[in-house]
């Protein structure tokens, strides 16, 4: 019997290039009240009290070069960083954080000024008090009013960390210099020399940044911050934690047997899924045909490349990556067709030695590289479940989350990576105030990182087999979400959703006394690494869903080899659902302002399988990877928006108008990768995170081409011209309000087929980063690729119509058909 194919269609077809000005003004300053006299009078004392302190403190300091200053902000108020440097000057804006929550948070900014510009904003302060601008407002009112006090800062001013500061002992911290080129690093390690302070020999660089570790306490760090003047922040640096499993005694070689015997492993790929893990042990006998010697690496050669924790983590990993959950298979007689291939990447020291506080960032980046040498032609799926024990960042980027999103970037070598992260575990002690602990419990380091796609759970494990456990119940019903699953419920409102997916990942059982335990029976089945005593063991938790999402990322990867990364994380998360279970535990009632709480807890829900690979006849999918310039330089060398791309949709308009008001829903996926500078520098002015941003807008059915792209592009309206924002923009099921959270924006509209019909064109258009307001790094003209993902659904009932040949037909292409 034939096996029709319904492949998702790649257009070759090149979009429509446009200038592009935004049509939407810039908005005015939120700033407090102030008596212009008294305030300036308060700040300038404040800032010539700061001075002075600074020269008796710095008597005895003869490399003293500058200053670090402290600006606060009123409470509820904002303050704009980017008026608080001036390159030029010299004096740098070098971190920033909030305290409190709301109408009570306050920003603290501090601020590098060399001691021979120590007039600068003294004179800012006396021109607000005494020069009005030709508008008639007091010069400099955004910069000056915005500033509730100044004094010189302190070793807490510049700690970015909810973790406190090393008082009672040394413990290894984060330092974060303010530039990262490899002079700065030299002379601060002179200076931890000259210091009597130790320092690993590792680093991690970034645009504008270079992270070291020390071995320091609080009177260290105040030290270095009097003598450097190259410090931007410090933070603790942290532990690792991975998830260990209970040993089953159940020894079962005649099922190992039995699924190689149903195994075809004819079609092997060069796709792989590189494990960054504790080692695999490639002895088992379901590991041996896809990962074999040669692909076993470690960061350390003094590790090994084997799995020698008691648990069997990694080797665990990749039987999931590999098979899936071996419980599915053994439950079945069908054949079992593996495709892909699976590599091991070693970051974690073997067992009995001491686990480093280390810049995992590093050796995350550098364990990967030597895969890539040994082997250049893998197409790689990353699979990483080891994360942060701790979850103090709440969507802050990390050192970490940092590197992962600079290296997954392609910033240093141009190659885009998908790095598919666990989003962390909460303590099984949580269970008992489910589901509660886990809207508290945040996602974990590095799984904040934008580029990443991170990965929650949910659980469909209910029945408890065991016999010593006949009075306990699984905690979460079916299809709600695992009481394991981490959650970015209560990070800022600007943070990324995270995790953007759940898979299973497991339960946990429960007795009236509120007893809680991990049991076989509610795990996932999987590979142990001690086949000599054992064939099989148990693993749950996010690590388990973070494989299974991996598995699912390379079989896209296969089915759709011109696949970019951006491209597969984006059809993960574009036929994702939440399960009605899901809907029942956080969508009390359904209101866009709901949903966007729930996608803080599960992302956008549970991805069909089957449709992320293909679509079917109810469902046709178009796939447009292309690469677009955000920003440019003006005539004047100023940084502007560039351009905007406009695709045009290939719907069958006339056969599409005949289906009249039958439901259709088009999905818009938009994924696209970041490059970042990390640190606390704010999310909301020049020194934002992301490199740049990208938003997508649907033509509406009431707009012709040229309403459409008057509407949304200042560059092309007439002088003067004002246009009607589109009234069917309240359709979109997340709302644009749910837009921008990260670098993956997905949504869906309902529609007739005639109003859908009408909806010819797709524009992708640049939002601000700091490619554009950090014109010194050079970056304003860089191109960035994007992967824009459309579908058409028909319901599925409606066996009569199929869609997708519809569409496939007026395109003009031929669907292969596999025997």
């Amino acid at each position: 019997m034939a096996d029709i194919k319904f492949p998702h269609y790649f257009s070759d077809k090149p979009p429509e290039d446009i200038d592009y000005t935004p049509s939407g003004g810039g908005s005015r300053p939120n700033l407090p009240p102030r008596d212009r006299e008294k305030h300036s009078q308060r700040l300038l004392r404040q800032l010539n009290q700061a001075w002075k302190k600074a020269e008796r403190d710095a008597v005895s300091i003869q490399a003293r070069e500058g200053v670090y200053l402290e600006f606060k902000s009123q409470k509820g108020f904002e303050l704009p960083s980017h008026l608080l440097e001036n390159r030029q000057q010299k004096i740098r804006f070098l971190s920033q954080r909030t305290e409190g929550e709301d109408k009570d948070q306050t920003t603290i900014s501090t601020v590098y000024v060399p001691i021979n510009k120590n007039q600068y904003f003294i004179k800012k302060i006396e021109e607000y008090a005494r020069i009005d601008t030709k508008k008639g407002n007091p010069k400099n009112q955004n910069l000056v009013e915005s500033i509730q006090s100044i004094k010189l800062a302190l070793v807490k001013t510049l700690w970015q960390d909810e973790a406190p500061i090393p008082t009672e002992s040394k413990d290894w911290c984060e330092v974060w210099l303010s530039n990262n080129n490899d002079g700065i690093e030299s002379d601060f390690r002179e200076l931890l020399t000259g210091c009597n302070i130790k320092a690993k020999e590792n680093s991690i660089k970034f645009p504008e940044r270079r992270v070291m570790l020390i071995w320091a306490d609080i009177n260290d760090l105040s030290n270095l911050l009097s003598k450097s003047p190259d410090i931007a922040e410090f933070r603790l640096a942290k532990e690792t934690a991975h998830f260990w499993l209970e040993q089953t005694n159940v020894e079962q070689t005649e099922w190992v047997d039995d699924i190689v015997d149903r195994s075809d492993f004819q079609n092997i790929s060069n796709v792989s899924i590189c494990i960054l893990d504790g080692g695999v042990n490639n002895g088992h006998r379901l590991i041996q045909p896809i990962l074999v010697d040669k692909d076993l690496f470690t960061y350390d050669q003094n590790w090994g490349v084997n799995d020698t924790e008691p648990h069997g983590h990694g080797t665990l990993m990749s039987g999931l990556c590999g098979y899936g959950d071996l419980v599915e298979i053994l439950n079945n007689n069908n054949p079992i067709f593996i495709e892909h291939i699976l590599e091991s990447c070693k970051i974690l020291p073997p067992r009995g030695e001491s686990n480093p506080k280390e810049l995992w960032g590093d050796i995350t980046c550098q364990t990967v590289s030597r895969a890539e040498i040994e082997n250049p032609e893998y197409k790689r799926i990353h699979c990483m479940a080891v994360t942060s024990m701790e979850d103090r960042d709440r969507g802050r980027p990390s050192s970490w989350s940092g590197a992962i999103d600079i290296f997954s970037s392609g910033y240093n070598d141009e190659n885009k990576r998908l790095f598919i992260i666990c989003a962390g575990n909460v303590d099984t002690s949580e269970s008992r105030i489910y589901p509660d602990g886990n809207r508290t419990h945040s996602v974990h380091d590095p799984a904040q990182s934008w580029n990443a796609l991170t990965v929650g759970a949910i659980t469909n494990k209910q029945i408890i087999d065991e016999t010593d456990l006949s009075s306990y119940h699984p905690v979460a019903s079916s299809g709600g979400l695992s009481p394991f699953s981490s959650t970015s419920f209560t990070w800022n409102n600007d943070t990324p959703f995270k995790p953007e997916i759940v898979m299973e990942g497991g339960n946990v059982a429960i007795d009236e006394s509120e007893f809680y335990t991990v049991c076989d029976s509610l795990s996932l089945l999987s590979t142990s690494h001690q086949p000599q005593e054992r064939q099989f063991d148990t693993i749950w938790a996010t690590s388990a869903s973070c494989a299974l999402a991996a598995k699912l990322a390379a079989e896209i990867q296969i089915a759709n080899p011109n696949a970019w990364p951006e491209t597969i994380r984006g059809l993960m998360v574009h036929f994702a659902e939440w399960p009605e279970e899901l809907k029942r535990q956080f969508l009390e009632e359904d209101t866009k302002t709901n949903r966007a709480k729930m996608l803080r807890i599960c992302g956008y829900g549970v991805p069909n399988c089957q449709l992320s690979i293909q679509g079917d006849r109810n469902h046709f999918t178009l796939i447009v990877q292309q690469e677009i310039q955000p920003f440019k330089l003006n005539d004047n060398n100023n940084p502007i928006m560039n351009e905007m791309h406009l695709i045009q949709l290939p719907w069958p308009y006339s056969a599409l108008e005949q289906l009249g008001e039958l439901d259709i829903e088009i999905r818009i996926t938009l994924s696209y990768f970041v490059e970042p500078s990390p640190g606390e520098v704010g999310w909301n002015d020049k020194f934002r995170y992301p490199s740049h941003g990208l938003r997508f807008e649907l033509q509406a059915p009431t707009e012709d081409h040229d309403q459409f792209l008057r509407r949304i592009n200042l560059a092309v309206r007439e002088e003067g011209e004002t246009v009607q924002p589109s009234s069917q923009s309240e359709r979109w099921y997340f709302g644009k309000n749910s837009w921008g959270k990260g670098s993956i924006i997905h949504d869906r509209w309902p529609g007739s087929a005639a109003e859908i019909a009408s909806s010819q064109n797709v524009a992708v258009y640049p939002t601000t980063g700091w490619w554009k307001t950090r014109k010194h790094l050079r970056c304003v003209e860089k191109q960035t690729r994007y992967s824009l993902i459309v579908s058409l659904a028909t319901p599925e009932e409606r066996t009569d119509i199929n869609i997708y040949s519809m569409i496939v037909n007026e395109i003009g292409i031929k669907v292969p058909i596999q025997t």
